[in-house]
């Protein structure tokens, strides 16, 4: 199977080994790219801003499209991925079906048995690649953000939060003087 027709195709049958291996460290790079650039996003706007729902959107085509040949590989229809919507439950069973669970033996009416095309070294690049992924966003991020860049620079409407009291009763931006406590 190509790459075109494993991320943008929605026929056919994907198994196990060609889900972590092939699809899973694309999809896990992209989502991470997309997760930085809400970060960054975020931070200089408050909000989302539009590169990362573009990039959002362009990536749930290929996402679908992967998770519906691991679906049929399992003997089920595409439209199984709804049973995500169901609170708690839902994408919870979702993911066991298509991250966890093995091929259904025998031709169904999605295709033939996938053939495991994997090996040993496959899985190691495809770890190696999901854990590289996950170092340079983490790193990308604390670089970027300001985390000493107070709430209410980004968020204005933080503003209008009452500040807190304290066990004393003296508000946290204010000071006791001793003059005052002798009295």
């Amino acid at each position: 199977m190509t790459l075109q027709e494993l991320f943008f195709t929605f026929s056919g049958r994907i198994n196990r080994a060609t889900f972590w291996t092939r699809a899973m460290p694309v999809l896990f790079t992209y989502g991470m790219i997309t997760n930085v650039v809400a970060v960054i996003e975020i931070n200089n706007t408050g909000y989302y801003g539009p590169f990362s729902i573009i990039l959002s959107l362009i990536g749930l085509w290929p996402n679908l499209a992967v998770m519906v040949k691991r679906l049929h590989d399992r003997s089920r229809s595409g439209w199984f991925i709804l049973i995500g919507l169901i609170p708690v439950v839902g994408p919870i069973w979702l993911l066991v079906e298509v991250w966890f669970l093995a091929s259904k033996p025998e031709p169904n009416r999605f295709g033939e048995v996938p053939t495991n095309t994997a090996t040993g070294s496959a899985v190691a690049i495809a770890i190696v690649t999901i854990i590289i992924a996950m170092v340079v966003a983490v790193a990308v991020v604390l670089s970027v953000v300001d985390f000493r860049r107070p709430l209410t620079e980004v968020m204005p409407e933080a503003t209008s939060v009452e500040p807190s009291v304290t066990v004393d009763g003296v508000m946290p931006d204010e000071t006791v003087s001793t003059e005052d406590s002798n009295n």
